[in-house]
């Protein structure tokens, strides 16, 4: 009994895993209201819409764009670049190169984890609001150590800057008068540049993407 148990865990586990590999792959559908899309081709499954997906929309199951969360969107942008910085590196015989940190999404639903780490061997966490920023005042050691109800408490914060996408923090986690840019974090291959790209994405917010492109 048992050993059946744990087959059943393992599996379960298993289909979480495949399951979001393939959200992440394919992306998500829109929400079932979405108006009809033009020139949308009837479809059973997704293996009928090439590189779209069928979703069941306001006439029947069509093909349709996929969409992916807010979260899935950093993190494909940010494996891809890895991946990119990974192959220009074997190239030119560097050896290993440390990948970008990717955010880490729910299964369930593909936003962000309350949680996230930094993933290094020494790890540092901290709380994130629902775009994914970090929330001042809740960096730790460790992610048991972090306490996203209460905020430790930093010096007053006075800037009178503005900065659509918050403040930077320092290395304790709390605000500094100069504005947050998601690219300071981001090595781009050869003579491309970070440049941030509003995309779509399945829930708003929609958090802008770090990407890395030949500058104009």
């Amino acid at each position: 009994m048992a050993t059946r148990a744990v087959r059943a865990v393992l599996l379960c586990a298993c289909l979480l895993l495949i399951q979001q590999a393939s959200a992440e792959l394919r992306g998500r559908c829109p929400a079932e209201d979405a108006a009809c899309p033009s020139r949308s081709k009837p479809c059973n499954e997704d293996d009928d819409c090439g590189e779209q997906i069928c979703c069941i929309t306001s006439c029947g199951r069509s093909c349709v764009e996929p969409l992916y969360t807010g979260c899935e969107n950093i993190k494909l942008s940010s494996e891809r670049i890895s991946r990119a910085l990974a192959a220009e590196n074997s190239r030119s015989g560097r050896g290993v190169v440390r990948s970008l940190r990717s955010p880490r999404c729910r299964i369930s639903d593909g936003e962000f984890e309350e949680i996230q780490c930094d993933n290094e061997i020494v790890s540092t966490c901290w709380c994130v609001d629902s775009a994914g920023f970090e929330v001042p005042g809740t960096r730790a050691p460790a992610a048991g150590l972090v306490n996203c109800t209460r905020s430790a408490p930093c010096a007053a914060h006075t800037c009178r800057m503005l900065c659509p996408l918050g403040f930077d923090l320092d290395n304790r986690g709390c605000p500094l008068c100069k504005c947050r840019d998601p690219c300071s974090a981001v090595t781009c291959p050869g003579q491309l540049s970070c440049q941030l790209e509003e995309a779509p994405c399945l829930r708003p917010p929609c958090p802008p993407v770090p990407t890395c492109k030949y500058d104009l």
